[in-house]
């Protein structure tokens, strides 16, 4: 399902405006900041958190404007324990949240595609850019990577915010801007552009996923990976875990010391499709991969 924001009707603290929650995380957004709650990938909704990070926007207006974007089919209710009195029911979900005027000229949206946050800072001709600035508490340890990515450790797994996605905004049409994530100082972050032009409408796009393994108790290797028009993910390569997750198998066990698999899994990376052992009973391997039109994997190896 995709990420959908339930306004506050007093179901959480007071100082949250809206929740959102969606396979894998909850996010809190309040005034000054965003709190995700990750849990960990397979997990059930009562296993304990993965981990808890906190978006801080350093500098921001104590009480910006937070306004829900898109009304989204249906409504929530939360049963807040044995008292019928405390319940909140009827609560209208929309599609995504704005704050106007986070900072001086600059607007934030967060909303949900399949599986994973998105977030954009809409910043207006001759906003300052460098006054959107994030701090992050609750991860390990961050780093910037080399292509530009943020990188989060957490407890039990990895919070990735993928290199932003930048454009100008000219006569109407959005012209791509080569972006990436910049630490300033020993905490805050912020945006590095390449021809920034102050004098343009600017939007900033990164896309926050959570990462997650695929394999057994024993050696997996990924040789291949395509995707097919629906965005679903087939991947191949070799094993020989004897408990590499199956579904809907051609062939359920290993059979050989080392197996070739072949795994699809939906666009959001959440859930498996298929996932079958490929081999007889010497070692066998996955090397290459490719879908056709009909949505058939075709392995060589």
């Amino acid at each position: 399902m995709p990420l959908s924001f339930a306004a506050n009707y007093g179901q959480v603290d007071k100082g949250v405006r809206f929740i959102g929650q969606l396979r894998g995380y909850m996010v809190w957004l309040a005034a000054d900041e965003a709190v995700l709650a990750l849990r960990p990938p397979g997990s059930a909704k009562a296993a304990p958190m993965a981990g808890q990070v906190r978006l801080r926007w350093v500098g921001a207006r104590p009480n910006p404007d937070i306004l829900g974007l898109d009304p989204a089919a249906g409504r929530s209710n939360y049963l807040l324990g044995d008292d019928p009195a405390a319940r909140v029911s009827g609560v209208p979900n929309v599609s995504g949240v704005r704050c106007e005027g986070l900072c001086e000229g600059i607007d934030l949206e967060l909303y949900g595609s399949p599986g994973q946050l998105e977030y954009d800072f809409v910043i207006a001709p001759g906003a300052d850019l460098w006054a959107i600035r994030m701090e992050l508490a609750g991860a390990r340890r961050g780093r910037v990577t080399r292509g530009g990515d943020l990188e989060l450790s957490l407890g039990r797994g990895t919070l990735l915010q993928w290199r932003p996605v930048a454009d100008r905004v000219i006569d109407g049409q959005r012209v791509p801007v080569e972006a990436s994530f910049v630490t300033r100082g020993r905490r805050p972050v912020g945006f590095a552009l390449k021809a920034y032009d102050a004098g343009r409408e600017l939007i900033i796009d990164p896309v926050l996923d959570y990462a997650s393994y695929l394999g057994g108790s024993d050696m997996d290797q990924a040789f291949a990976v395509a995707l097919d028009a629906t965005g679903n993910i087939y991947v191949t390569g070799v094993t020989n875990s004897t408990n590499f997750p199956t579904r809907g198998a051609f062939q359920t066990a290993l059979a050989g010391s080392e197996e070739a698999f072949v795994t699809k899994l939906n666009p959001a990376g959440s859930d498996l499709v298929y996932s079958t052992y490929l081999g007889v009973s010497s070692n066998d391997r996955g090397q290459g991969i490719a879908v056709d039109g009909s949505g058939n994997a075709i392995v060589t190896g």
